[in-house]
């Protein structure tokens, strides 16, 4: 939602044509007409408080982590994120690179011994970075895969970028290792489609 005015009818319709794509949803201001919808259609709101900030910091860069600028890195991460659980099978994780190929979001993936182990996503909205995936394969967890995917992100961003995240419980102990703290959260400017979880 930055910078633009969503349409929340298209909105909802690609989620309901793509049928079993897990998604979010990241408004830049709240929208009652645009949660209605969304609530209606199954999506979820955020309203947990676990979002996660810090004001602007430059982390020392460590391990090999490659920002995705092709196909190949693509696929990559996309690899990554399925070993993960993010999705299951060939249709959808062809519906996640469509998905992903119409936001221009920068995405990093953590190298290991020529083999991805983890990857992370984020983007810039006035002057606010937004850390919106990491995750790492269970084999290299606990290793300083997480760390060095958040310093790729923010070595990526600008300077005077205050950073936010909203964790998952196993990940608030990274955040919280790199000095996030608890940040309010904004009602409804934030939404999840969880496929399995639709109330039909």
């Amino acid at each position: 939602d930055a910078g633009f005015v969503p349409d929340w009818e298209l909105l909802v319709s690609l989620q309901e044509g793509s049928g079993r794509v897990p998604a979010s949803w990241l408004a830049a201001t709240p929208s009652t007409r645009g949660s209605g919808l969304l609530l209606d259609a199954g999506w979820t709101a955020e309203r947990s408080g676990r979002w996660a900030g810090r004001k602007a910091w430059r982390p020392e860069p460590s391990g090999d982590v490659r920002r995705v600028t092709g196909r190949s890195d693509m696929e990559a991460w996309l690899d990554v994120a399925e070993e993960c659980g993010w999705f299951e099978g060939s249709s959808q994780r062809r519906e996640r690179r469509t998905l992903a190929a119409g936001l221009a979001w920068p995405r990093w993936v953590a190298w290991r011994d020529g083999r991805p182990v983890g990857m992370a996503t984020g983007f810039r909205v006035d002057g606010l970075l937004e850390i919106v995936d990491v995750a790492v394969i269970s084999s290299a967890r606990r290793q300083g895969v997480g760390t060095a995917l958040v310093a790729g992100v923010v070595a990526g961003s600008s300077a005077s970028d205050s950073a936010i995240a909203a964790p998952s419980s196993d990940g608030w102990q990274l955040f919280r290792s790199l000095g996030f703290t608890n940040v309010p959260v904004i009602p409804d400017v934030c939404f999840y489609f969880e496929p399995n979880l639709r109330v039909t």
